[in-house]
């Protein structure tokens, strides 16, 4: 694999087709929800430019941000010396 221009969660629909990227599963997951309960054949996911095609980029953009805010907040939690499954004792007022 090339190195990207870019990281995932930075790039447009346009740089992702460019490099050649493949679609997130979730974004294909999606792709076969609507393929099979479109009653008016509305998404056409034919090929390059089809508003299918186009709406699976931007999917695919929406999860790679959303992962990357994930891993950022988990950064944040282990640089903070916490851990995002550490449990604290809140206080009940008899103490």
């Amino acid at each position: 694999m090339t190195e990207l221009s870019k990281e995932l969660h930075e790039m447009t629909p346009e740089e992702r087709w460019e490099e050649g990227i493949e679609h997130n599963p979730e974004s294909l997951d999606i792709r076969k929800f609507f393929e099979d309960n479109d009653p008016h054949g509305l998404w056409e996911f034919g090929g390059n430019g089809d508003n299918g095609e186009d709406m699976l980029y931007l999917l695919d953009c929406y999860f790679a941000k959303k992962e990357h805010e994930v891993q950022e907040i988990i950064r944040q939690l282990q640089g903070g010396g916490l851990n995002a499954f550490h449990v604290t004792r809140i206080p009940d007022g008899n103490e």
